[in-house]
């Protein structure tokens, strides 16, 4: 025999009709027996009535449809919410309690001015899983149409008071589902502990006001990316482009590939002192990161590390670091100064190719060789030290720095590689010691302000090009005692005539026998009587007072006159 159910008929209680069971001792709000809804509504957790309290757990079918409410707030106590419960209704804002666990199909249809949806939640369920069962898609509140201005605002409460701004995933979490925290436009900063092992792509979708975040999750940040090859897998399309500042927690000991590469909004990163490594184009082409600490603690940056952080104007390596890779620094174009630790032994190929608004760098002295294009295009360098554990320069290591001035080449460089200061067009002193034995094509191409050059005697290949292009070159020094054959593009033609050769003493006339040497119209032996005196020799006198050669011969120009060397007018 089927016993009734113990419901009776709808009871009104400020304004709000319930069905209610009394055995159960619930309520379900209904339908207003006449008339529809209208204002800002409250369902609470209990009701009483006749000295009897009732839990207030559903919302009946259609109960708001078509209502013209504005807002709603709904009570932790309530589990669903029923069919078309405010289809079509005029409502703007919802608060939905953490107890809420399904909600019918077409319950927010056609509602055009919710904006707004507050939820309970336990942060950590909420994560990883929304608690509500959802018949279809328009039972989720968040539903979006493909119209722009249908954007809705997510605020997240925990507790019915007190809304989350600063977030912190509780530790214990160990993903972050997509789009969990879509809209939520008032979190200013998110916390994510190293439980977490992965974050799915948009999870802060939206999040416009987040402008920091902290990680503490190595899984997440020592993952391999993509890079600008696949931006839907990308730190920063889990997080969005509007955060500004990411700090590495203790957890953290390596930095991925690509991690966080190309983050726009970035102005400011912090690398934690537990991070060892930080791999190739971790955070390049992020032109706007302005503010860099590397922790105490990295060992390696890699290949790309930083390429394209236009924004950088210092960086500071600690002195743990031992390698810098290729690229590492490249295009940093308002890097003014670098401090490199003596703890570097290798600084990769371009590592700071193109900073052009470097301006003085010190190599310490535990590097071997100065790689490919190090510093290639570092167009406002003006000073140098190269230390004398560096064995070789390697090419166009220092090619197109126009505005360095001088460099001083330690006794431990053996090779100077081709192109190794082409196109310095400021350079105006160099000096050359006495352990090198190869200065490569084109070593000095191009040097536009070089008046002079000793090569020493040290030196037993000199390549093609090596110093064409130093059209101010009047003077050079070789202390070659055994001269070998050059290429005639070595220097300028306008060098070899104009130019003055001076040879070590007794072997003028082995340079007059030896490619190209022998093109040199001015050849004169050091130390002999010819050349006492004589360091400011010209090539042309011009009638000016002075010193010069014409012809091959010594010439000394006084009071409009010529003389030779026997004080003899010519």
């Amino acid at each position: 025999m089927l016993l009734p159910l113990a419901v009776s008929a709808a009871v009104q209680i400020d304004g709000i009709y319930y069905n209610l069971d009394s055995d159960s001792k619930t309520a379900e709000v209904t339908r207003k027996s006449r008339g529809n809804y209208s204002g800002d509504i409250i369902i609470p957790a209990t009701i009483v009535y006749e000295d009897t309290e009732y839990s207030v757990t559903s919302i009946g079918e259609r109960v708001f449809a078509n209502a013209n409410i504005a807002s709603i707030i709904i009570s932790n106590s309530v589990i669903s919410i029923g069919e078309s419960a405010f289809k079509s209704s005029s409502l703007t804002s919802i608060t939905i309690g953490i107890g809420v666990t399904s909600i019918g199909r077409e319950t927010f249809k056609d509602c055009e001015n919710l904006k707004v949806i507050n939820r309970v939640v336990n942060i950590g369920e909420w994560c990883e899983n929304d608690p509500i069962s959802y018949e279809d898609e328009y039972a989720d509140p968040m539903y979006r149409t493909n119209d722009i201005n249908d954007l809705k605002e997510l605020h997240l409460f925990s507790d019915g008071d007190t809304e989350i701004i600063d977030l912190v995933i509780p530790d214990g979490v160990t993903f972050i589902r997509n789009y969990a925290f879509r809209n939520c436009v008032n979190f200013t900063s998110a916390t994510i502990p190293n439980s977490v092992m992965s974050i799915s792509g948009n999870a802060f979708y939206h999040c416009w006001k987040m402008t920091k975040v902290v990680i503490d999750s190595h899984a997440v940040v020592s993952k391999d990316y993509a890079g600008k090859q696949d931006y839907d897998s990308s730190i920063e399309y889990m997080f969005g482009s509007q955060v500004k500042e990411y700090v590495l927690g203790e957890s953290v000991t390596s930095v991925g590939e690509y991690a966080f590469a190309a983050c726009y909004g970035l102005t400011t990163m912090t690398i934690g002192n537990h991070v060892v490594t930080i791999g190739k184009g971790a955070f390049s082409d992020n032109s706007y990161l302005t503010s860099l600490t590397i922790g105490s603690s990295v060992i390696s940056i890699g290949d790309n590390a930083f390429d394209g952080c236009y924004g950088l104007t210092s960086i500071t390596i600690p002195n743990s670091v031992t390698t810098i890779g290729v690229y590492a620094f490249q295009s940093c174009g308002s890097l003014k100064s670098v401090t490199i630790p003596n703890s570097v032994k290798t600084i990769g190929e371009y590592a700071f190719s193109l900073c052009k608004n470097l301006t003085s760098v010190t190599i310490p002295n535990s590097v071997k060789s100065i790689e490919y294009a190090t510093f290639w295009g570092c167009s406002k360098l003006t000073s140098v030290t190269i230390p004398n554990s560096v064995k070789g320069i390697g090419v166009f290591a220092f090619s197109e720095c126009g505005s360095l001035k001088s460099v001083t080449i330690p006794n431990s460089v053996t090779t100077i590689g081709e192109g190794a200061f082409d196109d310095c067009g400021s350079l105006a002193s160099v000096t050359i010691p006495n352990s090198v034995t190869t200065i490569g094509d084109g070593a000095f191409d191009d040097c536009r302000s070089l008046t002079s050059i000793t090569i020493p005697s040290s030196v037993k290949n000199i390549g093609m090009y090596a110093f064409e292009g130093c059209t101010n070159l009047k003077k050079i020094v070789s202390k070659i005692a055994k001269p070998f054959a050059i290429e005639t593009n070595t220097f300028l033609d306008e060098t070899y005539s104009k130019a003055t050769l001076y040879v070590p003493k007794g072997i003028a006339a082995k340079y007059k026998a030896t490619d190209s040497w022998k093109v040199f119209k001015n050849i004169l032996e050091e130390g002999s009587g010819t050349t006492t005196g004589i360091d400011d020799v010209e090539t042309k006198s011009e009638n000016k007072v002075g010193k010069y050669i014409e012809n091959g011969k010594f010439v000394i120009v006084k009071n409009g006159k010529k003389y030779n060397l026997n004080g003899q007018a010519e």
